[in-house]
């Protein structure tokens, strides 16, 4: 695939950009300063994942280079798209909005989370569903689970932006 860079001021005529990415987990947009000694930067990706029940299922994964701090601001949206129908069980189309805000660090090759705050908004039936923060080695993992029942399922989308930088800086 091309890539396509621009440098210094751009203008869009129509007021609009779209920029498109077929590989989901892949960066969709970079911004980066390189006016400082540590670049700071942001970038952009999407997900997607289909999950059943309440398995704990991986969105998407983001692995930390050694020795730099990051935010991420995440929305996920969960909709369920099939049900059995149980008076516990979400309905069709109910869903589960959940905006992480976290602060991450790997610090000499070990992923921690500093802290998280998930705010959700959901349908009534979709309460036990979650979106949180693991982590594993070097890696963060974006993790849903669903609400429990045996014919449940689920989509999930992620829209993520990260703002990175060198520790100590």
């Amino acid at each position: 695939p091309a890539t396509n860079a621009m440098s210094g001021i751009a203008t869009f005529a129509s007021g609009a950009h779209t920029i498109t990415q077929a590989t989901l987990g892949n960066i969709v947009r970079t911004h980066q300063s390189t006016a400082t000694n540590d670049d700071p930067g942001t970038t952009d990706r999407h997900g997607r994942i289909t999950s059943s029940s309440n398995t704990t299922t991986t969105l998407h994964t983001l692995t930390l280079a050694t020795d730099k701090a990051y935010i991420l601001s995440a929305k996920v949206l969960g909709v369920c798209t099939a049900t059995g129908g149980g008076g516990a069980d979400p309905l069709v189309g109910d869903t589960i909005g959940v905006h992480i805000r976290g602060t991450v660090r790997n610090a000499g090759g070990t992923a921690s989370i500093v802290g998280q705050v998930q705010d959700a908004q959901s349908d009534a039936l979709m309460a036990l569903a979650t979106a949180v923060l693991n982590k594993s080695g070097a890696t963060i993992i974006f993790e849903v689970t669903g609400v429990a029942g045996a014919s449940n399922a689920y989509v999930w989308h992620l829209s993520e932006c990260i703002l990175s930088n060198p520790l100590g800086s």
